[in-house]
């Protein structure tokens, strides 16, 4: 895949692809599919692409958001924003006291972001291997 103009758009023989993330799109946090309908080209039954089709739903509503590794964020700026009110207000709270709380963050983001990242390459893997898959196979999976 690519993002932006460095993404393949031609359309293989056969004249269809289907498309989870919109390389247009600036800023993509979850695929999606929006496309269920058989294409014309295709010689498999309709029974058998509903279940190919199904699998791939299944697969793609099972990823995770991209965003969900920078919830904690706030909760870190909470604290740098307290210790500045804190002094504005009188109260002398050492910034060395605020750093194990972001310490704490950063480390959730990042494993936050590890998690993501491992679980969504998974099910590329899933999607990759579905679309290997025999139209009779698919029918099987699902």
């Amino acid at each position: 895949m690519g993002i932006g103009s460095s993404a393949d758009m031609s359309v293989p023989p056969g004249g269809h692809t289907i498309i989870l993330m919109d390389p247009e799109e600036c800023i993509q946090t979850k695929p999606s599919l929006t496309m269920t309908q058989k294409p014309h080209c295709l010689s498999i039954s309709d029974a058998q692409w509903n279940g190919w089709i199904g699998q791939l739903s299944r697969i793609v509503s099972s990823y995770w958001n991209e965003l969900l590794p920078l919830a904690p964020a706030p909760i870190g700026m909470l604290a740098v924003c307290g210790t500045f009110g804190a002094g504005m207000a009188g109260v002398e709270v050492p910034f060395y006291a605020v750093l194990p709380v972001l310490l704490v963050i950063f480390v959730a983001v990042l494993g936050g972001r590890l998690a993501v990242v491992t679980k969504n390459q998974a099910l590329d893997a899933e999607i990759h291997n579905l679309c290997g898959l025999d139209a009779g196979e698919a029918e099987d999976v699902a």
